[in-house]
């Protein structure tokens, strides 16, 4: 009687351990998937960056195109009553 208590117990402190074997290599593998998504989070928000740094740079340099080509018009247009002040005024 007592042998199958302890071949019960055994039994028991076998599966224990196999289970804590399987539960460590469980969180092992949950720490090697949150290591991997955590570097290709940080991939993502350094590609982010450079998208915004590029999308800031473009945004700025349309900006200057715009006050540039404001700045022509209105120096053409100044040129232009110039012009016709001198053919009409004579």
């Amino acid at each position: 009687m007592s042998t199958i208590f302890i071949l019960i117990l055994f039994s028991l402190a076998t599966i224990v351990t196999l289970l804590l074997v399987h539960i460590r290599k469980l969180k092992q593998e949950h720490d090697n998937t949150i290591k991997v998504l955590y570097d290709y989070l940080n991939q993502l928000n350094d590609q982010l960056k450079f998208v915004d740094e590029k999308v800031k740079f473009t945004t700025d340099f349309k900006e200057s195109l715009s006050k540039a080509q404001t700045k022509l018009n209105k120096d053409i247009f100044e040129l232009q009553m110039v012009l016709f002040d001198k053919k009409f005024k004579k």
